[in-house]
């Protein structure tokens, strides 16, 4: 089907075989995810990334909330000093 397809000169070329860093891969299981060593050591590798990936997103998540927050309690706290008082005299 691709057979007269060139390869693009432009891509680094990809490792065909990745160096698998287990200590850390061990370590984010015991601290971030709750995963004992032993439930690491004989869970699939494919399992983790799943587990690791929604990891990621959920803390993506509350990290970016917790700005926007912060910037929405700002927001609002200037809009309140800039609005004139009113007083029942005025009215």
């Amino acid at each position: 089907m691709f057979c007269c397809k060139k390869k693009s000169n432009n891509r680094e070329p990809e490792d065909e075989n990745p160096v698998i860093n287990f200590d850390w891969v061990f370590l984010i299981a015991r601290t971030r995810l709750g995963i004992s060593q032993k439930e690491a050591e004989y869970m699939l590798f494919g399992k983790w990334l799943d587990i690791f990936q929604s990891y990621k997103e959920l803390y993506n998540f509350e990290t970016k909330r917790l700005i926007y927050k912060d910037v929405e309690d700002e927001m609002k706290r200037i809009q309140m000093e800039n609005e004139p008082e009113v007083s029942l005299a005025d009215l």
